[in-house]
């Protein structure tokens, strides 16, 4: 079986000699047979059920002393103090 990716770099290797026009042409027809209300919308980031998931946690959050402690490591760490 062939995959997607060797089936259009075959095509791309049969056609890359022919006249410009002509790949032009090839182009718009490949262009005008895609159905746009088909294609799935990009997805623009997190959904909001994504987001509330990945910042629900049943710990309690870390007090602000914590977090300054954490930066102090990363710091450290990272610069060597």
């Amino acid at each position: 079986m062939i995959s997607k990716h060797q089936a259009l770099t075959d095509v791309l290797q049969q056609v890359e000699h022919w006249p410009p026009d002509l790949r032009i042409s090839l182009a718009r027809h490949l262009l005008e047979s895609v159905d746009t209300n088909e294609a799935e919308p990009a997805a623009r980031g997190w959904t909001a059920a994504a987001a509330i998931a990945a910042v629900n946690s049943r710990e309690p959050a870390p007090d602000d002393e914590t977090v300054k402690e954490w930066v102090n490591e990363h710091r450290a760490g990272k610069y060597g103090q």
